[in-house]
């Protein structure tokens, strides 16, 4: 990290040749494929003295682009003049990325079109469909993933990539790992068992749960023969899949059953055939054992307006932008009049060509799941408490700590030992969804992550660690313990981790992997920073001193480019040795209230100097007992 970035940054230029132009009709284009306002704001054109606000809409745009691919990039960039008076102005920048192919995929894409719209030729949308094929291979996987990420940055807690698929929230002994919604504690055994619908199934019978009733079928004969045993309607699905794949309900014939069980067998091995349910569908989520979100799902389909036909209406629907974001958002296809379409209308004595009543629903869909199309509502404020209970009572049978359960009953609002219900599923990895509740995934995360999300980081620029290692044995025997990077190795408490691995920049980034620590005291030299940028994103004291590896080692001056690069992650104080205070910037500290404190070159106790800095910014349950006095 660099620059104030809570992301990794990669530096780069930009020339830019004086002259005016009129970004307007690129603008107006980007907009609409990518639906991010410009980052410059005010005006279609750059003059002559507005090179920095064209880059700035350059590096805007290609971090909108890789949003829109689900790439999570969330800071802003950072850009500033090289100096050159000539006629190409070089100017410099910072750009956030979460992938560097990624983030030169896009800007090199946006540079192009841009180019290109000088001379009269803004992208198009296969342009566009190109490249949204190109960052594929970089985006959050799933739909839970990148909302989490959003979460994580509106909340200012940090985050990292474990490996793909699998991030880190927060840092040190108060970090959590998530992969989509499986956390780091949720059971194996009880993720496997919800994998599996049958065997959860047996699992809520031997509780008294209303678990259906179904069977395997192992071909497409004997789903035929299960269906005439079980009484039709039916419902044919996969025993070992999410979001409604392969689902195909209230079959009511020997023919659908044997379509529903090619689809089927099209995503699994393993079919199940089980009665079908009468009523409406809804998905509960529960989390450490609370109902945290109910919502009931309603297949896809079309609204009559008394005018149009079903066909109509469904031209319509695939015609309207905000209906496809939406589905594209959702990860599922525009509706279409498709052969299930075609069943269900003539199942229920319509053709494409009805006319259907104003507001009357035509259903198009025989599964509600919101990943086919279908439409979400809450009633939260409507769940009986019975059916609340039931909820968090099936989530605690396969003790699971986020589990969204699926229940089919009449009325949410009436108690299912009344009415009757059906937990048709038990879902161990849940999709959140924020269209109905925008704020859960925060939610979700505070809740994780109840305490601080940071632990304190101390850098202390120098070529030697003397100093690091007497600070640090100050912290020994505290709980959590603190960790120590340096060229030398990595520590944490007394006990060594790792030898040296490449200098301090490498050596922070294994302690930074620690979910143990309760906080950190990185050495670096003045080259690593401006060579690698910042192991963590914050600081709570940035120490520069003038220490030596060795005594015959002439002390490393700090170049000036360190300061901008460092100072706008310090929250907390500045110790300065006093060979170096001349460089520093008075104005950028006195702009972030940053206090200041010189320090002794010489003083061969300089964690005694440093201590008082360091202490009052340690929170109270961090501390095991009070140090000793050396």
């Amino acid at each position: 990290m660099a620059y104030g970035s809570r992301q990794p940054v990669m530096l780069g230029l930009c020339e830019v040749v004086r002259g005016h132009w009129d970004h307007g009709p690129w603008e107006r284009a980007m907009a609409g494929f990518f639906s991010e306002p410009t980052a410059a704001g005010g005006g279609t054109s750059d003059g002559p003295d507005d090179e920095l606000a064209l880059v700035r809409r350059l590096l805007a745009w290609s971090l909108a682009v890789q949003r829109r691919a689900k790439v999570p990039v969330f800071e802003a960039p950072c850009l500033w003049r090289d100096g050159s008076t000539g006629a190409a102005q070089p100017i410099r920048f910072a750009l956030p990325y979460a992938g560097v192919d990624a983030g030169k995929l896009a800007i090199e894409w946006v540079s192009r079109s841009a180019q290109h719209a000088m001379r009269g030729q803004t992208p198009s949308a296969a342009a566009v469909d190109d490249l949204m094929r190109a960052l594929r291979p970089f985006q959050a996987p799933g739909f839970n993933t990148i909302r989490f990420l959003e979460a994580a940055h509106a909340l200012d807690l940090p985050w990292r990539g474990v490996v793909p698929g699998v991030i880190a929230y927060g840092q040190g002994h108060a970090c959590r790992w998530l992969e989509s919604s499986y956390t780091d504690r949720t059971p194996v055994v009880g993720t496997r068992l919800a994998r599996d619908k049958f065997r959860t199934a047996q699992v809520l019978r031997q509780l008294g749960f209303p678990a259906p009733v179904h069977a395997r079928a192992a071909n497409p004969q004997m789903a035929v023969q299960l269906a005439r045993q079980l009484g039709y309607p039916v419902v044919v699905k996969p025993a070992d899949r999410d979001q409604g794949q392969g689902v195909s309900a209230d079959l009511r014939d020997d023919a659908a059953v044997l379509a529903a069980f090619a689809l089927a067998a099209g995503c699994s091995d393993h079919i199940l055939v089980e009665k079908h349910a009468e009523g409406n569908d809804y998905r509960l989520t529960v989390l450490n054992g609370r109902l945290i979100k109910a919502i009931v799902r309603q297949a896809a389909g079309v609204v009559g307006d008394g005018r149009h036909t079903i066909a109509e209406l469904v031209q319509h629907q695939r015609q309207d932008p905000a209906h496809l974001r939406a589905g594209e958002l959702r990860g599922h296809a525009p509706i279409g009049l498709d052969t299930e379409a075609l069943e269900l209308l003539a199942q229920n004595g319509l053709t494409p060509q009805t006319v259907p009543a104003s507001g009357r629903m035509v259903g198009l869909r025989r599964r509600a799941n919101v990943s086919a199309g279908g439409t979400p509502a809450l009633v939260q404020g409507f769940i009986h408490p019975d059916n609340r209970r039931l909820a968090e009572r099936a989530a605690a049978a396969l003790q699971l700590d986020l589990a969204g359960v699926d229940l089919i009953m009449a009325d949410i609002g009436r108690s299912w030992l009344e009415t009757g219900a059906l937990i048709c599923e038990v879902n161990g990895q849940p999709q959140l969804g924020s269209s109905t509740t925008p704020g859960i995934y925060r939610q979700v995360l505070r809740e994780l992550l109840p305490g601080p999300w940071r632990i304190p980081v101390v850098l202390m620029l120098a070529s030697g660690a003397g100093a690091a290692r007497q600070l640090h044995a100050r912290l020994a025997d505290r709980v959590p313990p603190w960790g120590l990077a340096c060229a030398q190795g990595v520590w944490e408490d007394r006990e060594q981790l790792a030898p040296a691995p490449g200098g301090g920049f490498a050596a922070a980034r294994v302690l930074a992997g620690s979910r143990s620590i309760g906080g950190a005291i990185i050495v670096m030299t003045a080259a690593e920073l401006l060579r690698d940028g910042l192991p963590f994103d914050r600081l709570c004291l940035l120490v520069v001193t003038a220490e030596r590896a060795t005594p015959d080692q002439p002390p490393e001056p700090v170049p000036q480019a360190v300061w901008p690069m460092v100072l706008a992650h310090v929250d907390g104080a500045v110790a300065c040795a006093s060979s170096h205070m001349h460089t520093l910037p008075t104005t950028m500290l006195e702009q972030r209230a940053l206090p200041l404190q010189c320090i002794d070159d010489g003083d061969t106790r300089l964690a005694d100097q440093l201590w008082p800095l360091l202490a009052g910014r340690i929170v109270p349950s961090d501390r095991a007992a009070a140090p000793a006095a050396p």
